[in-house]
């Protein structure tokens, strides 16, 4: 009997610390692969930014040669439509373990259009509500945008990896042979946001795209990465034809922020509970001989 149950509370130890040791190796790796696909996007998530005031944005048609894939980054010229009151919203209507669809949805009270292709001229829009919709793709690790055809339109950075550390590099183009990472700031004070306030961190800086010097500068929820503020451009808007956009702050969203991934949480749980389970067991071995020579 006595033979059986230090049989038995050796095999539990050995086990116990074999799986801390399989854990140790592979674990790090799941999170650091959460780390750079957002829980939060699953279907029927939705952000939505809006622009209360007058603004405007550059407007081509996708289908142009001229602007087809990533043309768009050097066009010589674009359109202009000026807008009042104005929202542009993501919304996730599919997804599988690699990529997600989204629709994205431009809705504005138009004032007047700039024709600067072809010749100058403007043409109003009569306050008219208009809207422009279509659907694009993300690939979930790598943030790659393409169009329904699969033309590649570059890299989002609508959200980035969360809980960077501060001053971390953060890639947030990367489309060969241009590669732009820029360190993140984290904001110990705190975004206002629609929920509250909440942790954050931004991301400001330039990096050569196709020769030209680009400007990134947004702010970010830090426990989803979720970009809060400073929507300027990005390749999910170019699916729809906007090369850049007056848009203010995240003002609707289904998103948690300040939320984080209850699987990532659980790997980490028992990453680190299961080395007192260890110990403890071990202990109780070591105990129990020592008793048993005592007797």
């Amino acid at each position: 009997m006595e033979k059986n149950l230090l049989h038995k509370l050796t095999k539990i130890c050995t086990l116990s610390i074999t799986t801390l040791c399989i854990l140790g190796i592979f674990i790090p790796a799941v999170a650091a692969r959460d780390s750079f696909s957002p829980s939060f996007l699953k279907e029927g998530a939705y952000a939505t930014y809006s622009w209360n005031r007058e603004g405007s944005a550059g407007i081509f048609d996708p289908s142009d040669p001229q602007y087809k894939g990533l043309n768009y980054l050097d066009a010589s010229a674009m359109n202009i439509v000026t807008y009042w009151n104005a929202t542009i919203t993501w919304r996730c209507i599919n997804i599988n373990e690699t990529v997600a669809k989204l629709q994205v949805t431009f809705d504005y009270i138009g004032k007047h259009l700039t024709y600067n292709v072809g010749g100058f001229k403007r043409e109003s829009l009569d306050n008219a509500s208009l809207q422009i919709t279509g659907e694009i793709y993300v690939d979930l690790y790598t943030r790659a945008v393409y169009t329904t055809d699969g033309t590649l339109l570059g890299t989002t950075h609508l959200w980035l990896p969360a809980n960077p550390a501060e001053g971390q590099n953060i890639t947030v183009w990367d489309v060969p042979p241009d590669e732009v990472t820029l360190p993140a700031t984290l904001n110990n004070a705190g975004f206002q946001t629609i929920q509250g306030k909440q942790d954050g961190f931004m991301i400001h800086g330039n990096g050569n795209i196709k020769g030209k010097p680009t400007n990134f500068g947004s702010s970010y929820d830090l426990d989803t990465g979720l970009m809060i503020s400073g929507f300027e451009w990005d390749p999910i808007v170019t699916s729809i034809g906007l090369g850049w956009i007056d848009m203010d702050e995240l003002s609707d969203t289904n998103i948690q922020l300040g939320s984080t991934d209850a699987s990532f949480d659980w790997y980490l749980v028992l990453q680190y509970a299961i080395l007192p389970v260890a110990i403890v067991t071990l202990a109780a071995v070591v105990i129990y001989k020592q008793r048993r020579k005592r007797n």
